[in-house]
C-alpha cells in the first residue's frame, strides 16, 4: 500500500507554480511593515499527499538588507514564517496553522487556503534602529517554498528528486520605503 502511494506521488504531470506577485514594504518605528501577494499552486502530487494525510509546510522567508552599489548587500534582519497545511478527512476541511502558534483556521477548499497564505497584510518584521537618511536604500528579499525537510522520510527523497515537489518562488528583491 505504501509503495503504491509513493509511486502515485512520483508519477504525474507538474502543474505547480509559486511566484511573488508584489511586495510593499515600509520602515516605520523599528519595524518593517509588509504587504505580500504570492501566487501559490501545489502540484498534483503535493495535493494528493495532503489528501492522504501528509501535512505540508510552506515557508515564507524575508531578508532586509541595505543596498550598496559596489559590494554585496548588507543583511540587517531576517524573518521566517512557517505555515502548516493539513487535511482532516472526517470533516473534509483543510486546517492551517502557523508553526509555533496555537490558532488553527479551517477552510472548505484548498484554493481558499492558498489564497490566505499568499495574501499577507500588515506583517511586522522587527528591526534594529536603522538610519533612514535619503542616501541609504534598503531592499527586501522574499521567497516562499514548500519545505521538503518537513516531509516524512520516505517522501523526502522523492521531494528532492522530482520537479513536482520543488516548489519555490526563488528569491526576489523589492524596494523598501522609508
Amino acid at each position: 500500500m505504501a509503495t503504491s502511494m509513493l509511486l502515485m506521488l512520483w508519477v504525474g504531470h507538474v502543474r505547480a507554480d509559486f511566484s511573488v506577485e508584489s511586495v510593499e514594504a515600509t520602515i516605520k518605528n523599528e519595524q518593517v511593515l509588509v504587504d505580500l501577494d504570492l501566487d501559490l499552486t501545489l502540484s498534483d502530487e503535493a495535493e494528493e499527499a495532503l489528501q492522504r494525510g501528509i501535512p505540508l509546510i510552506i515557508s515564507i522567508e524575508m531578508v532586509l538588507g541595505r543596498n550598496r552599489p559596489l559590494i554585496w548587500d548588507s543583511p540587517v534582519a531576517t524573518w521566517k514564517r512557517d505555515v502548516e497545511i493539513s487535511y482532516h478527512a472526517l470533516s473534509e476541511h483543510y486546517l492551517v496553522q502557523e508553526t509555533g502558534r496555537g490558532e488553527i483556521q479551517n477552510f472548505l477548499n484548498l484554493s481558499q487556503v492558498m489564497s490566505v497564505i499568499g495574501n499577507q497584510r500588515g506583517l511586522k518584521i522587527p528591526v534594529p534602529k536603522l538610519p533612514t537618511n535619503s542616501e541609504l536604500n534598503y531592499g527586501l528579499k522574499v521567497r516562499a517554498r514548500l519545505d521538503a525537510e518537513a516531509l516524512p522520510t520516505p517522501l523526502r527523497l522523492m521531494a528532492y528528486l522530482s520537479p513536482s515537489w520543488r516548489l519555490s518562488t526563488g528569491w526576489s528583491k523589492w524596494p523598501v520605503q522609508h
